[in-house]
């Protein structure tokens, strides 16, 4: 996945979770009106996480935030081997 898409998923998804309207600037937020992705990641059998401590990309007010993406939705991103590993249909 290039960057660019993995930024628009990880947008798309940090709306839902944070309630954020698609009429609504991020930066209503954050600190920028984007949110890219960084090399504070985990992921599980449901998905892939990014986390972002405090005063990283919001206020300490907001916490540390984190934003979860399905594997759904990275699906068609993912190598074939990974997919099956990890039982993904």
């Amino acid at each position: 996945i290039d960057s660019n898409t993995l930024q628009r998923i990880l947008e798309k998804n940090f709306r839902k979770e944070y309630n954020v309207k698609a009429t609504d600037a991020l930066n209503t937020v954050l600190f920028d009106n984007y949110l890219k992705p960084n090399k504070n990641f985990y992921f599980n059998t449901s998905g892939l996480a990014f986390m972002y401590n405090p005063y990283e990309v919001a206020s300490y007010a907001q916490g540390q935030i984190v934003v979860f993406i399905p594997f759904t939705e990275l699906k068609p991103y993912l190598l074939p081997a990974f997919v099956a590993r990890m039982g993904l249909k």
